[in-house]
């Protein structure tokens, strides 16, 4: 049995990084294969809605195959979380939804961030933003793992929110750390979900 089951999201959670999701729009400021498109960051795309004559597919991702290494700032306060939470009981892994191939440059930058023991994380590309395959690879960790508590660092809420709401099911602790970048800093806002079981024994 894990201890602890820890996810984390990797851009704007983990690291500051370059790479943009490209919406294809009939406004769109820059062009790639001759379609316009807008340029939003990861931590744009999350918070933007996109217009009706704006489309996201799976070309929309493309340079988020790959990881700006050199570009990429690190945010310490989560990178801190992340080492101490190696040991023995737990398990720890890179929930992205970036593609998997994103997979080697995401260790080798947590490698450059002075990360020892990347050997020990596992990363899942979902090679989409949908806050359901997220939580459907966590429901699959669970079963497999079958964790005492389940911990998600996310900057999305959207993520964290629809996280939250599903896993009530389950007779496991969840912890949930939204990252919130405001300009040069972060601020981590952790909160404690309590499942069905431990609600009903509360009514009682």
């Amino acid at each position: 049995m894990t201890d602890k089951l820890i996810f984390f999201d990797f851009d704007y959670t983990l690291a500051r990084t370059t790479e943009n999701v490209m919406v294809w729009s009939p406004r769109g400021t820059s062009k790639f294969k001759g379609r316009k498109y807008t340029p939003l960051s990861a931590r744009e795309y999350n918070i933007m809605e996109i217009a009706d004559d704006e489309v996201i597919d799976e070309e929309s991702y493309t340079q988020f195959k790959k990881v700006n290494i050199n570009k990429a700032k690190p945010i310490d306060s989560v990178l801190l979380l992340l080492n101490t939470y190696f040991n023995k009981d737990n398990c720890v892994k890179v929930l992205s939804a970036r593609p998997q191939e994103a997979g080697d440059d995401v260790l080798s930058f947590l490698k450059k961030q002075g990360i020892i023991k990347t050997h020990l994380i596992e990363y899942k590309g979902c090679q989409s933003s949908s806050p359901a395959l997220k939580f459907h690879y966590i429901c699959e960790c669970v079963k497999k793992y079958n964790p005492s508590e389940v911990i998600l660092f996310d900057d999305s809420k959207k993520v964290i929110q629809f996280v939250e709401k599903n896993f009530l099911a389950f007779n496991v602790k969840l912890t949930t750390c939204l990252v919130e970048i405001l300009g040069n800093e972060e601020i981590l806002r952790f909160k404690k979900v309590k499942n069905k079981k431990k609600l009903k024994k509360e009514m009682l």
